[in-house]
């Protein structure tokens, strides 16, 4: 009994220091990152005069900051459970030996994973995307919830999760990266107007740009290119719209909804594709007839 209140009073207290450390090493971390996030953000935003480039650096820096505290988490947790190790009496220098020769084990056999390492550390290198930026990759697309050094988490629309390796990325598709651009081709029929047309196009995107609202959504004016092509069916008139990253989606709704009620108060015809289905039965001679044929 005498020995057990001995090792309490020693070695117990000691790896209950441990803990508490490491518990307060990990929260203290994770406050100062926050903290100097908050500040850093702040002087970005005093000192831009840009805000589409204010907000990129500050996005950026989140997303540094998220991989920063993972890594902060693992030296604290490695450094903590080497302390619990050398308090329990347990040599640590042949665990690490050991350790290293695993470590090259699996290195050799996972290149996979080395490769996600490397791949991801050059994502934040070269600030290919951040976090809260709408990529397509791999086959899916989706906004970046996470970046880590193995692997990147993208959830789609449908509110679907994707876990990409970082690794498996050949090429990257960033739409909110500095700025986007709205592209529309506006179909008319080939007996319209097209000055005039193109000049309701132009009216109905100046009330866009000098919208309270919207306005402050565009980087510039929007251009109305003119006649894009000659379709089967329409003359394509197309439309130019720059706006800050992230904001085509909406912009492009909104300014679709204010073209179509112009064309229909200014009369001007939008062409739709029409499908004509011409029925025949079969005579009593086996050819074919139309229906309302007389017998």
């Amino acid at each position: 009994m005498e020995e057990v209140w001995l090792w309490l009073r020693t070695s117990g207290l000691r790896l209950l220091l441990t803990f508490v450390l490491v518990y307060a090493g990990i929260r203290l971390a994770r406050q100062l990152s926050r903290r100097l996030e908050r500040w850093l953000s702040k002087q970005i935003n005093e000192g831009e005069k840009d805000a589409v480039c204010a907000g990129e650096r500050t996005q950026r820096l989140h997303t540094l900051r998220r991989v920063f505290d993972g890594l902060l988490l693992f030296l604290i947790v490695t450094i903590g459970g080497t302390m619990f190790l050398l308090e329990l009496g347990l040599e640590v220098a042949p665990l690490l030996a050991g350790a290293g020769v695993v470590g090259i084990a699996i290195s050799l056999g996972a290149q996979t994973l080395v490769k996600d390492f490397l791949a991801g550390l050059f994502v934040l290198i070269e600030d290919q995307y951040s976090i809260g930026d709408s990529i397509s990759v791999a086959g899916v697309s989706g906004v970046v919830e996470q970046i880590t050094l193995r692997a990147t988490t993208l959830r789609d629309l449908k509110g679907t999760v994707h876990i990409v390796p970082n690794g498996e990325m050949r090429v990257v598709s960033n739409q909110t990266k500095d700025w986007a651009r709205v592209v529309l081709r506006v179909g008319v029929a080939y007996d319209t107007d097209l000055d005039f047309a193109i000049e309701v196009l132009r009216r109905v995107l100046g009330e866009l740009a000098a919208d309270d609202t919207w306005g402050e959504r565009l980087l510039e004016e929007p251009t109305v290119a003119g006649v894009d092509d000659l379709r089967d069916s329409d003359i394509s008139l197309m439309v130019w719209i720059k706006t800050a990253p992230g904001d085509q989606w909406s912009v492009a709704r909104e300014a679709r909804k204010r073209i179509l009620e112009a064309f229909v108060q200014e009369g001007i015809e939008i062409p739709y594709p029409t499908q004509v289905l011409l029925t025949r039965g079969l005579s009593p001679m086996g050819s074919f007839r139309p229906l309302d044929q007389d017998a």
